[in-house]
């Protein structure tokens, strides 16, 4: 007897093997603008972050019980995160809930974060991406300029393939630091700080990265 495993019925691999390519070729033809930080490429998706994420396993000592003071671990929060695909750093906001609203709102963020700079975005084909209020945005943002000089390009990743967004390791790195420091985990607002705290102290870098080129 084998344990089973979930598959999406939506994943194409052949497909999402091409989504690839053609993303590696548009950023390799910008690598000159890339490797000089004219053009800032992130990686963008979103956790709902569970207090119940606190809970997993952690070393202990022996014959005793280890718990974590949970009043509702179905309490969450929202994150909008990023990642560099050059420097391995993580931009974290935290917003009520993922919608078309807090999209826009997050990439001004985004672009506040790097003026001066031409940003390109990939993230996931979540409706709220592609929703009216961030074409209007696109629009705003970019009105008059050349689609090469845009200040905020959106691209969007394969299909139904989180597993090849390098940030969902970061949310996953994250979760179980927070596991890590359960003695500390008195509320969920001291679950948040300490998951805040980790991704924006850290440097990230994956192998998965190199899926959309290499340069780290």
């Amino acid at each position: 007897m084998e344990k089973n495993t979930k598959k999406n019925p939506e994943q194409n691999l052949e497909q999402i093997a091409k989504d690839l390519t053609s993303l590696r070729i548009k950023l390799g033809k910008r690598r000159k603008q890339i490797e000089t930080g004219d053009l800032v490429v992130l990686i963008e998706d979103e956790c709902h972050f569970c207090w119940g994420d606190t809970l997993g396993y952690v070393w202990g000592k022996k014959g005793e019980r280890t718990e974590v003071p949970i009043t509702n671990e179905k309490i969450r929060q929202t994150y909008f995160g990023c990642a560099n695909i050059v420097d391995g750093r993580a931009l974290v906001k935290k917003y009520p809930k993922g919608d078309g609203e807090n999209s826009v709102k997050y990439l001004k963020y985004l672009v506040a974060q790097f003026p001066h700079k031409r940003i390109m975005l990939l993230w996931d084909r979540a409706t709220y991406h592609t929703c009216g209020k961030v074409k209007e945005y696109l629009a705003e943002i970019n009105k008059g300029l050349a689609k090469k000089n845009w200040v905020l390009t959106l691209e969007l990743l394969p299909k139904a393939a989180p597993e090849e967004n390098p940030i969902e390791t970061i949310w996953l790195k994250g979760k179980n630091h927070v596991r890590s420091m359960f003695e500390k985990c008195k509320s969920f607002s001291d679950v948040k700080a300490i998951f805040e705290q980790y991704i924006s102290d850290n440097i990230f870098k994956f192998e998965k990265m190199k899926n959309f080129g290499d340069f780290f």
